[in-house]
């Protein structure tokens, strides 16, 4: 399954991506669904059940995200795969 990151929370120190919200379809939302994952919720969608995360910029251009440390709870942190730019895509978004 692939979905769409729409916000970010940063650690207390901003230093760390440490949960993400998902943006939902509509039978998503009538279901209930949470939409906010912390970082080890992510790692494991996408270690165990194949799941995708993504971030689209401002030009509509798709980056993938990773964990790091994310069998390390208290340590796991939520970026962007290498790309053509220097910074995470991610940081540009909305936090909650």
């Amino acid at each position: 399954m692939k979905q769409e990151i729409i916000a970010i929370r940063l650690s207390n120190e901003n230093k760390r991506i440490v949960a993400v919200k998902i943006k939902l379809d509509d039978i998503q939302k009538a279901l209930g669904i949470n939409n906010i994952i912390d970082a080890s919720s992510l790692y494991l969608n996408i270690k165990d059940h194949n799941y995708e995360y993504f971030y689209t910029d401002n030009k509509g251009r798709e980056a993938e995200v990773e964990v790091i440390n994310g069998d390390l709870r208290d340590r796991a942190y939520i970026k962007t795969k290498a790309d053509l730019t220097r910074i995470d895509n991610l940081l540009s978004l909305d936090r909650f």
